[in-house]
């Protein structure tokens, strides 16, 4: 039931996605601009909740399928945080990388690790007021460790 709902979302997203990306953005207004941005970003966010619901159903189904891959672990983890700069920026939030033991390539499920590292920096970015997100990573030959690190408030004793 899960996966027909998510292709009825994933449709009419995928097409808000589409239309929007193939805008000649410069016979747009500056405001009209900034508009569709807010779109894309938005349509962005919505497909981000879509695969995490879709995640968690695999995850409860026992379903889940781990795909490891040789992955440039810095390039990934840079992109993660290029893409929450912005709204780092905005807020005042320093957003900080240390990832000084990485090998050229880890073995790892890059969407997973992508999931993930996504999903963290977007919540300390999000309830961080002001300070800094420092993104570490390092590994070693059995494992990569990576940490997201922020002076937000954190989360409560009832809520962990």
């Amino acid at each position: 039931m899960l996966a027909n709902m998510s292709h009825e979302v994933r449709t009419p997203l995928n097409a808000i996605l589409g239309m929007s990306a193939d805008l000649d953005t410069t016979a747009l207004s500056e405001a009209d601009q900034q508009k569709l941005g807010i779109v894309q970003r938005s349509a962005e966010r919505l497909r981000g909740l879509v695969d995490d619901l879709l995640l968690h159903a695999r995850i409860g189904e026992g379903r889940l399928r781990v795909e490891p891959a040789a992955v440039d672990v810095r390039t990934l983890i840079m992109d993660i945080a290029q893409a929450h700069l912005p709204v780092a920026r905005a807020k005042g939030v320093a957003l900080l990388t240390r990832l000084d033991d990485l090998p050229p390539t880890c073995l790892i499920d890059p969407l997973r690790l992508h999931q993930i590292v996504d999903n963290l920096v977007g919540n300390a970015v999000k309830f961080t007021p002001r300070g800094n997100v420092d993104i570490i990573a390092s590994a070693n030959e059995e494992e990569l460790v990576v940490s997201v690190k922020d002076s937000g408030p954190g989360i409560s004793k009832e809520d962990a």
